[in-house]
């Protein structure tokens, strides 16, 4: 097998839980109730996919923790 020059001496490390809660947006671009509400909308909204039949909730469902519970990715179009 051949090996990548180097890279014995890089160190990989996990970079631990996430925190927990909604993640902080940019100060000069506040989350809203408008904005948050706006997300829900277009996440569930399958006219947004390129063949207007695929919603976001299909594979990244709210129960699997924004996951899928699939052994594969499905893909576009799904």
């Amino acid at each position: 097998m051949k090996k990548t020059p180097g890279f014995e001496s890089k160190v990989i490390r996990p970079i631990g839980p996430m925190p927990a809660g909604p993640h902080p947006g940019p100060p000069d671009n506040p989350t809203t109730p408008a904005k948050v509400e706006l997300g829900k909308l277009m996440f569930f909204d399958q006219r947004l996919s390129g063949d207007t039949s695929t919603p976001c909730v299909k594979c990244h469902d709210p129960g699997m923790g924004w996951g899928t519970s699939d052994d594969l990715s499905v893909g576009y179009p799904g």
